[in-house]
């Protein structure tokens, strides 16, 4: 070998090393999006469920709140007046017994 010449096996070697290298953080990479991927649809998922959950709770309010509504109206509309009688308590007049002797005498 001369000295101006190389040899190409350091260079392919090397070159494969970058390309394992190349390949590994690739996959790391794929793998990471997956992953991350899957948790997101199951978020989703779990968003869908609890918005499901709130529109139920959400029709249940309304649903009673027009059941309170109709009761409401119905005891408004059946509420018979009652009427309170006082009595009042015997009054008594103070007549003088003077005047009670000079009309037996008449």
């Amino acid at each position: 070998m001369a000295f101006g010449e190389r040899s190409s096996i350091p260079i392919v070697i090397l070159l494969g090393i970058i390309l394992l290298f190349g390949i590994v953080t690739f996959a790391l990479a794929a793998a990471t999006l997956g992953t991350l991927n899957k948790r997101h649809d199951n978020l989703n998922g779990q968003i869908e469920n609890l918005n499901r959950q709130i529109e139920n709770f959400d029709q249940e309010i309304k649903n009673l709140t027009q059941k309170i509504i109709n009761i409401d109206h119905y005891l408004t509309m059946t509420t018979t007046t009652t009427t309170t009688t006082t009595t009042s308590p015997a009054t008594s007049t103070f007549v003088p017994t003077s005047m009670i002797l000079s009309d037996s005498t008449n």
